[in-house]
């Protein structure tokens, strides 16, 4: 659910500068300004797991050349 007057671009605005600045706060404090605040928060620092194509791709040619 969202707010009327919320404008996403805005939001943008301020999680840009809040990124650029230096600025002391615990995250619990951070994460209740905003809900957009939280969620970028949260795909920032989430770990996200990635395959090694190049693994991959050496498979591929090596089942390959059977």
């Amino acid at each position: 659910m969202k707010a009327k007057i919320v404008n996403e671009d805005l939001g943008n605005a301020v999680v840009k500068k809040c990124k650029g600045l230096k600025f002391e706060l615990s995250l619990e404090e951070l994460a209740s300004i905003s809900p957009q605040i939280c969620k970028s928060l949260n795909e920032e620092f989430r770990v996200k797991r990635v395959s090694e194509v190049g693994k991959v791709e050496n498979e591929r040619k090596f089942n390959s050349d059977e």
